[in-house]
């Protein structure tokens, strides 16, 4: 869950990460958050619109889900449905400052772990 905002080398090794906890099935996604619920959770706007973000994260991943609210927890719950169609089991990723992030009482409730990696020190 993110904005995605002119992509750089944290996202990058983000998905990078996700992608090592969902071998063999390969299967990742990202809530993307729109405008407004970034400015609501970043307490700044993205440089990008979400249609140009959603763009350019086609290039690293399929499945994103948009998400106009800040909270994401009806992208979550459609998300968890569908890895639970394709007997998947959901996989929370995000970085280890973020320990308390929107909709992270909504994945408890659906018993969807939650995994903190460690932010890069690279500069971006």
């Amino acid at each position: 869950m993110g904005d995605f905002d002119c992509i750089n080398q944290q996202h990058l090794h983000l998905i990078k990460e996700m992608r090592k906890l969902v071998i063999p099935s390969n299967e990742i996604a990202v809530v993307l958050m729109d405008d407004y619920a970034s400015f609501v959770t970043a307490r700044k706007f993205p440089i990008q619109d979400i249609h140009r973000r959603a763009n350019n994260l086609m290039f690293f991943l399929k499945n994103i889900k948009l998400c106009f609210n800040p909270d994401p927890s009806l992208s979550f719950g459609s998300l968890i449905d569908d890895a639970k169609a394709k007997g998947l089991q959901p996989i929370f990723v995000t970085y280890d400052d973020d320990k308390d992030f929107q909709g992270r009482m909504f994945l408890k409730e659906h018993n969807v772990p939650v995994r903190f990696i460690k932010k890069p020190n690279a500069k971006t």
